[in-house]
């Protein structure tokens, strides 16, 4: 497997194809099922190192290609309207106040069925109001999985779940529904289905019998776990053998220095995690049960990815670990497992909280299945890709406005040719005062505002060595150009507007309460995070 190239970042001009102009899509046009999956970490599916139990996932892979470099917002909004607007979360802000033409709309504009289920958190907007014919699910940032909370919504009218309801299930019921009701109506309508399960978000809730399966096997311990993962990555080739694993980071305890009741609690708490993701496992099993039993699998492009790293937070415990309305979280020990290779977590621009997993099946377009794939992608370029396969059109004026260019890279041809993609502007990223630049094979980065690191990412993927020292007109450089990028935005962030989260969460164990200095905001699981 050759190093990964990076090759730059989001082009602010190759949308040059979309705007005003007709694309030239493959015949037939795919079906499109975009799923998303919440606050996952790297290395959870067994296609990408995980012990926990994926097989349908890991079908996905070995069907289509993992690409082991796609780079996310780092935070669960932002990456939402970066996937939904098509531009920087910065730029993506003000424009939900006005209007814009989401994928929607544009998918729409062209053809599709636009369908979403699941978790939106998109605020102050519905998505039957921006472009989607048919919505299941809730508008929030987190919710309850055994009882919901007041955001749920059939369409734009109020849902209130009942009965055995679980929201992972019922997610996957409404999509089920609705792909049915698309290929009934009109079986040559293509569709685009926007997938977002909350799972594997707090709070920690799934079935006694699901999360029985997975008691005792997390007594080995956070350390071996990580160590496993890291060397079924390398047997994978997930990761390069000369990448080094970091160390484990002073806010996270040795193992084996908890007591026994600490290490019961602690099994429990990632046994309840693995039964999230297995139920999500099951239900992408149905989902592509489905796509057989109507015979339309071979044409329909299927992305799986997270919305970020994992969350390391522990904002509130209440009620029965894993039962209906507690309120419990992964804690950043077990999420600094679940990102095995990478350092931090969610929020943070270092790997940790950047970088997802991405699967890709289309069966009717990607040669070599179960290729591992280096091409370095980002959350930004799914707009422009998913435009141009479905022959649509980004529009110059929308609502009475002109539009801003997008600023992705268009990979359709990647999937469809195998032609890669060259980006020639790094990849910009900024969430509160945590920012990061990709330049080629190069990563400068800096979190909680802390001073700027640099990393050579061939040779060190997992961001360990700081070359800040050894190559400072470097990282000058790409300093420079990131706060040049950061200026050009229509709502330039001020990066000395501090994270709320002071810093690198504390590690709280069974007998601990939660720590509102490190907490992400207000603890109610319906909250928006």
């Amino acid at each position: 497997m050759t190093p990964p190239r990076l090759f730059g970042s989001l082009t602010m001009f190759l949308i040059s194809g979309l705007a005003g102009a007709e694309a030239e899509p493959p015949a037939p046009r795919p079906n499109v099922i975009h799923i998303l999956l919440d606050d996952m970490g790297y290395s959870d599916v067994g296609s990408f190192g995980g012990e926990i139990e994926t097989p349908h996932i890991d079908r996905l892979a070995r069907e289509g290609w993992r690409f082991r470099h796609f780079y996310n917002a780092a935070k669960c909004e932002p990456t939402r309207h970066m996937i939904q607007s098509g531009l920087y979360w910065d730029d993506a802000q003000p424009l939900k106040k006005t209007g814009w033409p989401t994928l929607g709309h544009v998918l729409r504009d062209a053809g599709y069925r636009t369908l979403a289920t699941g978790k939106w958190h998109l605020a102050g907007m519905e998505p039957t109001s921006v472009g989607f014919d048919r919505f299941f699910g809730h508008l929030s940032g987190a919710t309850d999985y055994f009882h919901g909370n007041d955001s749920w919504r059939l369409d734009n009218a109020p849902f209130t779940p009942s009965g055995d309801f679980y929201g992972t299930n019922a997610i996957t019921d409404h999509s089920l529904a609705f792909i049915t009701e698309t290929h009934t109506d009109n079986p040559s309508q293509p569709f685009y289905l926007y997938l977002c399960y909350s799972a594997p978000h707090s709070p920690l809730q799934a079935p006694d019998e699901d999360v029985a399966k997975y008691r005792g096997r997390y007594l080995v311990g956070w350390d071996r776990l990580r160590e496993q993962r890291y060397q079924r990555q390398i047997e994978l080739g997930i990761i390069e053998p000369d990448w080094p694993l970091p160390a484990r980071p002073a806010n996270v305890p040795a193992w084996d220095s908890l007591t026994p009741e600490q290490q019961e609690f602690e099994d429990h708490r990632m046994a309840v995690y693995a039964a999230m993701m297995d139920i999500v496992d099951r239900n992408v099993g149905r989902l592509l049960d489905q796509l057989d039993q109507l015979g339309i699998a071979d044409n329909t492009l299927i992305l799986f990815h997270s919305d970020n790293g994992a969350s390391p937070y522990d904002r509130s415990r209440a009620g029965k670990l894993g039962q209906a309305r507690s309120r419990w979280n992964l804690g950043v020990a077990w999420a600094n497992a679940t990102n095995t290779p990478f350092r931090n977590y969610k929020r943070n621009a270092s790997h940790g909280g950047s970088t997802s997993p991405l699967i890709v099946r289309w069966p009717a377009a990607l040669a070599e299945p179960g290729s591992i794939r280096d091409d370095a992608l980002n959350i930004i370029d799914l707009f422009p890709t998913f435009v141009k396969l479905a022959g649509g059109v980004y529009p110059n004026h929308f609502a009475g406005q002109p539009t801003q260019a997008l600023p992705g890279l268009d990979f359709a041809q990647l999937l469809t040719d195998g032609v890669a993609p060259v980006r020639p502007e790094p990849m910009f990223f900024q969430f509160k005062n945590h920012a990061a630049l990709m330049d080629g094979d190069w990563k400068a980065l800096r979190d909680f505002g802390g001073p700027w690191e640099l990393y050579h990412l061939p040779t060190d993927g997992t961001e360990v060595h700081n070359l800040a020292a050894t190559e400072p007109e470097r990282l000058q450089r790409m300093a420079e150009t990131w706060e040049t990028m950061a200026n050009n935005m229509t709502a330039r962030r001020n990066f000395t507007n501090p994270d709320h989260v002071i810093g690198p969460p504390k590690f709280i164990s069974v007998d601990g309460r939660p720590n509102r200095e490190t907490a992400e905001g207000p603890s109610a699981a319906t909250q928006s995070k």
